[in-house]
This record gives C-alpha cells, sequence and structure tokens, in this order.
C-alpha cells in the first residue's frame, strides 16, 4: 500500500502525490466536512487520498496536533504580515479598486462562515490566503444554498507582486457576474 501522506520539500506533511498539505484535510476532518465534501473542496485530491490522510492522522494524532499547532503559531504571523502588503500594494497601484479587510470591516479572527455570509451581504468579493479552513466552508456555504460572492485564494507561495498584480487584472477585466459561487486559486 503506498503512503497517503509525505513531507514535500519544505518538511510540511501533504497528502502524497499532492501540493495539499494534510492538515488543510485534518482541518476540514475537524469541521466536520464529510471526506466528500473536502474531495470537492480540494479537487486535486481523490476520495481514497482524503480517507488516507485521515486514516494518517488519526494513526498519528499527536504528532501531528503539535506539529499543525506549531505550524499555526508561525503561519499566522506570516500571513497577517503579507496580507497586509498585499492590501497596501492594492490600494497603491489601484486606489480606484474599494479594497477592505476584515479588520476594517470588524470581522477580524470570526469564523469563515460568517465571513462568507458578510461578503455575499455585501456583494464583494472574498479575497484569502487562509486556503486551509476556507475553501472546504466555501464549498458548503455554496453547497448548502447560499449565494456567494465569490472567493479568490491567493496561495503563500505567489508572490506579493504577482497577487496585486492579478487581483487588478480580476477588478478590469471580470464581474460581479463573473464571479458568483465561484472560487479560484491565484496565480491566474
Amino acid at each position: 500500500m503506498a503512503p497517503y501522506v509525505e513531507r514535500n520539500t519544505q518538511g510540511t506533511l501533504v497528502v502524497a502525490g499532492s501540493r495539499v498539505s494534510a492538515g488543510s484535510v485534518v482541518r476540514a476532518f475537524w469541521a466536520g466536512e464529510t471526506p466528500e465534501a473536502i474531495c470537492q473542496a480540494y479537487p486535486a485530491l481523490s476520495l481514497e487520498q482524503v480517507y488516507g490522510a485521515i486514516a494518517y492522522y488519526l494513526a498519528h494524532r499527536s504528532e501531528v496536533d503539535a506539529e499543525l499547532a506549531t505550524h499555526d503559531t508561525e503561519v499566522t504571523r506570516l500571513r497577517e504580515d503579507a496580507d497586509h502588503r498585499i492590501l497596501r500594494g492594492l490600494r497603491r497601484a489601484a486606489p480606484q479598486i474599494d479594497a477592505r479587510s476584515v479588520i476594517d470591516v470588524g470581522l477580524a479572527g470570526r469564523p469563515d462562515r460568517e465571513i462568507l455570509t458578510w461578503a455575499a451581504t455585501q456583494g464583494r468579493l472574498l479575497v484569502r490566503r487562509d486556503v486551509h479552513t476556507m475553501t472546504a466552508e466555501h464549498a458548503a456555504f455554496v453547497g448548502g444554498g447560499q449565494g456567494s460572492s465569490g472567493v479568490v485564494f491567493i496561495p503563500h507561495d505567489v508572490p506579493i507582486g504577482r497577487a496585486i498584480a492579478d487581483l487588478i487584472l480580476i477588478c478590469e477585466a471580470s464581474t460581479a457576474a463573473d464571479w458568483a459561487n465561484r472560487s479560484d486559486f491565484l496565480p491566474l
């Protein structure tokens, strides 16, 4: 039997044969997502890979939990810095774009579902670097019949300048209707 979880070149646990972190699958599992819903959120994964990653987690729970806790602390610090640099750069390069942060609208630290609900009611395209939980939450949100204004995910390996350029292109070349109930990843 082939292993379902392996370490990538950066030492992160990933689902074997993919770039999807095992932590993303585990977090969706923690949130009560079914393996089928996790597959929908991560189309690069087969159902077998999702079950395999969950089985790996259950067999190595303390090791994976400790690694995720350490990773979360560092990621939070890096994400906050990168998020602010993207927002500042976007505002500088395209001041006509009404870009707001979750801090600006009073939603910092709030659950993903609450942020999705706010964005949908305001008709705002949501831009997130948090691909760990938001991808599954967005799939469940749309799958549950709630309309979404769309989500653009910026993986952490996308350079900030490229993210800014792609966000400007999205704003200039697409409409709100193009993004309804859709999610996509940068780079374009």
